[in-house]
């Protein structure tokens, strides 16, 4: 099956059907269906299969044509993170030899001036028409083009969309997600959410990542869905009463803001029966809160760019039995869903016992077929036939998967092993933190330093002593904190991931008390 049938099925099912909503614009499935071929064969004008087609936009309705479109016409969808810099773009776009670049407007003056660093880019068009002149305007390269199927010979295991790694650790990898893996991830996502056609889907992340396969997700389902252009708490809360929002998801970053927004508590929140969460572990005591506001609605799970989606959930129902006393779960990313295997393994590839730290790996026909013009980093991801996620992790004895920390993040000092998950954690439970990064600096004693950096909550103020003397409490020796550095917030990227390789360039050359 082909990304581009999921319209076809849409648009056969509930042709009437709202299947996009983004302001005042509606946009049925069968509208939808004929504005995405018809960009398949305006871009045919253009480029030919298996050419890039990269795009800089915010969650909007052409993007949504581009995620389905764009692999309809045989090419490769370049996803660029509106947050990275314009240099950051064309390096992207050179490593990816883009030919079209669809660009909204707003980026147009800050990514024109350097797209002479990308020489085989031929053909800008830009999202709500030519800028200054330049470019090709989107809308009319659309609405000229046939709503027909275009005549392209397309395979499910071709690649789909490129996707650059979120770089937290360097310059991103382009992982190359096929048509198989982004409708394997749409139905694995669906067995975790368990949707049905009276459901609305409010969309808050940016689609310029691999939370676009939402989309497939749910309109497979015939679920309208609701784009929020950039995410915003206030807006949040006025789209899910509007339009009452039965699905929709939170890092953990945006929860915290939603829940200390001054308006809450004039909003009817109670059509949300699944609120997803995930870019980055969720602090137990914003998962009860929002347990506490809304229900037993919480589901996450476990994914990253290599497998699309999520290879493992924690289910509403999983969430109760946290409520009923095994708290336990709440850190738990949950278990395997069906059409993935999931393990823990040691580093001569032997499953770890419950309990014993290893590297989570992962397969299923979700998983990329490897990166970019990349063999070296393809080998290495895919050695002994399992995707190795890069992340230290445990599974008990009923396989739930507990992340214990990226591996690059683990901090050595003296010999001993630190996690930083596990002292972030405890810095969460203090009153006045909002959030909380740990790394580890080099230390000429200890190899490495146990560094806190956090963010205060709003009006409170952070006495590093006393958020020492905390952990001290609760954590042993070697895996408190000997430095507390307060910052009014934290690098992330796109997913609301903490970038600790900024964190920890920054810190390094700080001397420990």
């Amino acid at each position: 099956m082909l990304i581009g049938d999921v319209l076809s099925l849409g648009a056969a099912n509930w042709p009437e059907r709202v299947a996009l909503v983004a302001g005042k614009e509606r946009r049925t499935f069968a509208q939808l269906q004929a504005d995405c071929l018809r960009l398949a064969n305006g871009l045919s004008r253009l480029a030919s299969p298996g050419d890039r087609v990269a795009i800089l936009a915010r969650n909007v309705p052409a993007y949504v044509e581009a995620l389905y479109g764009v692999p309809t016409a045989g090419m490769v969808l370049t996803l660029l993170n509106y947050r990275l810099h314009p240099k950051e773009w064309t390096g992207i776009m050179a490593a990816a030899g883009a030919r079209v670049l669809i660009v909204d407007r707003e980026f147009v003056d800050d990514i024109r001036p350097v797209l002479t660093e990308v020489p085989t880019l031929e053909h800008p068009l830009v999202i709500g028409g030519a800028s200054d002149g330049y470019g090709t305007p989107y809308e009319e390269l659309v609405a000229s083009a046939s709503p027909q199927q275009p005549p392209v010979d397309i395979s499910d295991g071709d690649t789909a969309w490129l996707v650059y790694t979120s770089g937290t650790t360097g310059f991103p990898k382009g992982a190359m997600i096929t048509h198989r893996g982004i409708v394997n991830a749409a139905v694995t996502m669906m067995l975790a959410v368990r949707p049905t056609d009276r459901d609305r889907m409010l969309m808050t992340f940016p689609m310029c990542h691999t939370a676009a396969f939402q989309m497939p997700t749910y309109h497979l389902c015939g679920i309208p869905t609701v784009l929020m252009r950039s995410f915003d708490a206030g807006t949040f809360l006025e789209l899910v009463e509007e339009h009452r929002i039965t699905l929709t998801s939170l890092a953990p970053t945006m929860a915290a803001f939603v829940l200390q927004h001054p308006a809450i508590d004039r909003h009817d929140l109670s059509s949300v029966r699944s609120l997803g969460y995930g870019g980055m572990p969720m602090p137990v005591a914003t998962a009860r809160a929002l347990m506490d506001r809304l229900g037993t609605v919480l589901v996450t799970g476990f994914g990253q760019t290599e497998s699309t989606g999520w290879v493992t959930a924690l289910t509403p129902d999983d969430h109760a039995r946290a409520l009923a006393g095994e708290e336990r779960l709440l850190e738990s990313c949950g278990r395997a869903l069906p059409l993935t295997a999931v393990a823990v393994m040691d580093e001569r590839m032997r499953r770890c016992p419950p309990g014993v730290p290893g590297e989570l790996v992962i397969r299923g026909d979700l998983v990329i077929k490897g990166y970019w013009n990349d063999r070296d980093a393809t080998a290495a991801a895919f050695a002994g036939g399992w995707l190795h996620t890069g992340d230290v992790a445990t599974m008990d004895d009923e396989g739930y998967v507990y992340l214990v920390d990226r591996i690059k993040d683990m901090i050595v000092s003296g010999g001993q092993n630190v996690y930083s998950s596990q002292v972030e954690q405890v810095l969460h439970q203090h009153e006045a933190v909002l959030e909380a990064a740990v790394i580890g600096v080099p230390d000429p004693v200890w190899g490495e330093t146990v560094v806190a950096v956090v963010v205060p909550r709003a009006g409170m103020r952070i006495d590093p002593d006393d958020i020492v003397a905390t952990c001290g409490t609760r954590l042993a020796g070697y895996k408190r904190p000997r430095q507390v550095h307060v910052v009014d917030e934290l690098p992330k990227n796109i997913t609301g991931k903490v970038l600790k390789r900024e964190l920890r360039a920054r810190f390094a050359s700080e001397t420990a008390p």
